[in-house]
Order: structure tokens, then sequence, then C-alpha cells
């Protein structure tokens, strides 16, 4: 699983170019790590699945296989439409980038000695402020300077400014929510894995005996995988729908 791996470990170090300037070689170092290497691989690998989808494929039931392809946007239409009616189908291209990116990257962190981008906070974190900042700049493309009424509630004006903190907080903190909710549910279940697996190892090369008793913790491994791999589907669902309730405060909420 990714816990055994380091998001930062340099797995390959190429010299593309080198240059001659006044008796000086300058090496120019391309570094490609295992975090680079994995999201080219979500990323080719959500193109070959929505290439196939157009396309006439006689590996496939094209039929049913783009049928099934509609239906899942069908249902991510309507899914996430919800808070946001038909001003929100202008950003459906965007619920589905996000829905797939998280889904295909935790999906593909189950298969063991791969990569989990979304069980490191560095990305998750990257990912969720890049939201909010996307939706805040939109906030005040689409309602101006009264859209910072949002952090001036109606209170007495000997409280405001504690109050002006404390929205001013909440607001920074949906970037946390968005990135730390799915860091910590996807590092929590690898880390359970890792552990499980470690010691049915352990137990296990002892003898033949204790090889028999370690049947019971593979069994509870394989229930946590199945458990995992909902999970995996849940946490891209919640990450979204949280996206959808921030885009439509930044429709509605000015003023407010």
């Amino acid at each position: 699983m990714s816990i055994l791996n380091d998001g930062f470990n340099i797995i390959l170090s190429l010299i593309i170019s080198k240059f001659y300037y006044s008796d000086l070689i300058i090496f120019h170092l391309f570094y490609l790590t295992n975090l680079d290497l994995f999201l080219f691989l979500i990323l080719i690998f959500i193109i070959f699945l929505i290439k196939i989808s157009i396309y006439d494929n006689k590996l496939i039931c094209q039929e049913i296989y783009q049928n099934n392809i509609e239906s899942l946007f069908e249902w991510v239409i309507n899914n996430f439409n919800v808070q946001n009616g038909l001003k929100g189908q202008m950003h459906f291209s965007i619920y589905l980038t996000i829905f797939f990116f998280i889904l295909v990257s935790n999906i593909l962190g189950m298969i063991p000695f791969s990569f989990t981008i979304t069980s490191h906070i560095f990305q998750t974190f990257s990912l969720g402020l890049a939201i909010l900042i996307s939706l805040t700049v939109l906030a005040i493309l689409r309602n101006g300077i009264s859209w910072f009424k949002l952090f001036l509630p109606k209170v007495p004006i000997f409280i405001l400014p504690l109050f002006i903190f404390i929205e001013t907080v909440s607001y920074i903190s949906r970037a946390f929510s968005l990135s730390i909710r799915l860091f910590a549910n996807l590092m929590s279940g690898h880390t359970l894995l890792h552990i499980l697996t470690g010691f049915i190892i352990k137990i296990g090369s002892n003898s033949f005996f204790f090889l028999l008793i370690a049947i019971i913790p593979f069994i509870l491994i394989t229930a946590i995988v199945l458990l995992e791999l909902l999970i995996a589907f849940l946490q891209a669902y919640v990450f979204v729908t949280l996206f959808t309730v921030y885009l439509n405060d930044s429709y509605t909420r000015a003023g407010h």
C-alpha cells in the first residue's frame, strides 16, 4: 500500500539538457517522483476510460459500456446539481473531473505497492486550497464588493471585530475541511491495512500452526479492503458534495 512509499522520494533523475557558456557546464535536471508518476497514470487512465466510451472498441461491448458511462454522467448531474440547480450545470465538467480524479486516485491506491496521492496532506491541501481560491474569485466576480458582507454579520458594533475574525477563520477552514477529511480517511485505512498485513506475515512465518491462525486476520483484511473500496467512493462523493455547497455560497451568500 501507499504507506510503504514516501511521496517525495525521487525515483528517476534525468539529465535532459546541458549548455556550455563561458566554459561552465549548466545541467538542467528533471526529477520525477512517484507523486508525479501516479498523477500522470491517473490522467492517462481517466482519458482511456472516456476515449473507449466514445470510439468503437471491439474488446468491449460498446453499447453496454457507453450506457454505463452515460448513466454515471447522469448520476453526477442529478446528485451534484441539487445544491445549485440549473446554474450548477455550467460546472458539470468540474464536478466530473474532481469526482473521477479522487475516485481513481483512491482506487488505484488500493493496489498493493502502489501509491495513493490522496493519502498525503500536501496533495489534498493543495487541491482544497485551489478550490477555495477559485470559488472566492468566482464569488467576487459575480457579486463584487458586496460579497465581503459575508464577513460582516449583523451584531452589535462592540463585538463586530470578534465575529469578523470568526467568519474569516470559518471561511478559510473550508480548505482544511476538504483536505483533512480526505487525507485522514485514506491514511487511516491504509495504515490499518499495513499493520494487519505485517502482523500476518510475522506470525505466518513462524510455523504452520501460526499460519492457520493467520487466516483469521486475513479474513479481516479482506473485509477491510472491501470497506476501503466503499470509502474510496464515498470520499470522492463527499468531497464533490462539499464543493457544490461552497459553490452555492459563491452565488447566494453575498450580503448574508
